[in-house]
């Protein structure tokens, strides 16, 4: 798993999500990299999720090592910390 930041990696972080199914889990908003590569994107504070993606965006808190399990457990091997929004959020995966 790489995490891509510019900082010392936060023991938590803010987690875009795209709501919840009808099951009642919430999904990972995830990124499409210019290399196709899908990642997620993570925020050190709710302050840079909403100053990247607006007030309203949904979120979740996850411990930094539990992000890198759910990841992992959607084959994702990119993490990015404070990412700028001139990626667009794609809809894949629930969390259990």
């Amino acid at each position: 798993m790489e995490i891509v930041s510019q900082r010392t990696t936060p023991p938590v972080v803010y987690v875009p999500i795209n709501g919840e199914d009808h099951e009642g889990r919430a999904s990972i908003a995830l990124l499409r990299l210019t290399t196709g590569q899908l990642a997620v994107a993570a925020y050190s504070a709710l302050d840079r999720l909403e100053s990247a993606l607006g007030a309203r965006q949904a979120w979740m808190l996850f411990r930094t090592p539990e992000l890198e399990e759910q990841a992992s457990a959607m084959n994702i091997t990119r993490i990015l910390m404070d990412p700028r929004p001139d990626t667009q959020p794609q809809h894949r995966g629930g969390l259990r």
